[in-house]
């Protein structure tokens, strides 16, 4: 289910009512991220931020790559606890670093995050290599070293790059596709003058996924198949010419038996 809608307007506004209460030191830096939200690409992403939700297998080993140089993901964030909080991740790059950062809203009021995880473009760092930072902790950091530099991951800024990897990751399967979740409004300038929100152009993902699923002969090579009818769940297929997403399917014979499968999805 996706409740976001126009969030990223939402954090320009809520961003910029904060700066009389914020030193002048901050407030340059709340006013460019502002101005830089409304140049970038934007997607919205499911609630709680997964799409695949597979421990990035489709993304092992693959270096890490932008669509654009710079984006958003908006989406609500769920805890587990029932706990619903607005997300925007600003993701925002140049030649040399890739700069993610965490914004929050409660209803009208929205707050940035202080601390941003800051990657080195120039070192060949994987998607593995970055998703390692996450398994160790120390004084809230965790860090990856690579000859003389070293990346930085607050903990706070652990759980945004994980939805970074989640887009990464659908958008390296070559059945995925973006249709406009939201149209861009063509008076977004009389909007703002008249006090209004922009509406920005929000992309969405969409799986066009006809793989069929066969179920495996008794004669295949491969043992793990089973000849019982089964649930086989959505996954990532790696190829050699690129991922692709395979729906869930019902596959095997009923008459030889049938596996009950369950899944939590959370």
């Amino acid at each position: 289910m996706i409740t976001a809608k126009n969030y990223v307007a939402q954090a320009q506004k809520g961003l910029i009512n904060t700066l009389p209460n914020v030193s002048p030191r901050m407030a340059k830096p709340v006013e460019l991220i502002c101005k830089l939200l409304g140049e970038a690409v934007h997607f919205v992403m499911p609630d709680s931020g997964k799409i695949m939700d597979d421990h990035f297998k489709g993304l092992n080993d693959l270096p890490l790559e932008l669509p654009f140089s710079s984006f958003t993901i908006e989406f609500l964030a769920l805890s587990k606890t029932g706990y619903k909080i607005k997300k925007v991740i600003f993701i925002d790059s140049d030649d040399e670093k890739i700069f993610v950062h965490t914004i929050h809203g409660e209803g009208e009021n929205w707050f940035i995050v202080p601390a941003v995880a800051i990657v080195d473009k120039l070192k060949s760092f994987s998607v593995s290599d970055v998703l390692s930072c996450f398994h160790t902790r120390y004084m809230d950091c965790v860090s990856l070293q690579d000859n003389n530099y070293t990346i930085t991951l607050d903990t706070q800024v652990a759980g945004s790059m994980c939805n970074l990897f989640e887009l990464l990751e659908a958008l390296s399967c070559r059945n995925v596709s973006t249709i406009n979740f939201q149209e861009a409004s063509p008076a977004n300038v009389k909007r703002v003058k008249s006090g209004k929100l922009p509406f920005y152009e929000t992309k969405m993902l969409v799986i066009n996924s006809r793989t069929a699923c066969h179920a495996k002969s008794d004669s295949s090579p491969q043992t793990h198949a089973s000849p019982k009818q089964h649930l086989r769940r959505g996954h990532i297929r790696r190829l050699q010419n690129g991922n692709i997403w395979v729906n869930s399917c019902v596959v095997g014979d009923p008459t030889k038996g049938i596996i009950n499968k369950q899944y939590l999805v959370v």
